[in-house]
């Protein structure tokens, strides 16, 4: 089960919402009491969905260094969609692909 940040890249909030509390369900059914991922933007979405279940990315316990989710700039994560200069979303690269 992912995270929920592909479906919140693609502008699916309420997926991405369900995702997340699914994960955040089974981690405390399971008696955990933090998360550990290897992706930044599973961190960033777990963490600032779920607050009352600490989550860490990997790198940051290798490390010894918390990474303040909260405040992580908009652009940090992980996107597949992008906005234009007119507000727009674009999939970039398609414009190839059609030409083929």
């Amino acid at each position: 089960m992912g995270c929920g940040s592909r479906p919140r890249a693609a502008g699916r909030f309420d997926a991405a919402i369900r995702s997340c509390a699914l994960n955040h369900a089974e981690a405390r059914d399971a008696g955990a009491n933090a998360l550990v991922t290897a992706c930044m933007s599973c961190t960033f979405l777990l963490s600032t969905l779920t607050p009352d279940l600490p989550v860490f990315h990997y790198l940051e316990l290798l490390y010894d260094y918390r990474i303040p989710w909260e405040y992580s700039d908009q652009y940090m994560k992980l996107r597949f969609l992008f906005d234009s200069a007119l507000g727009a979303r674009e999939f970039y690269g398609l414009e190839e692909q059609a030409d083929e």
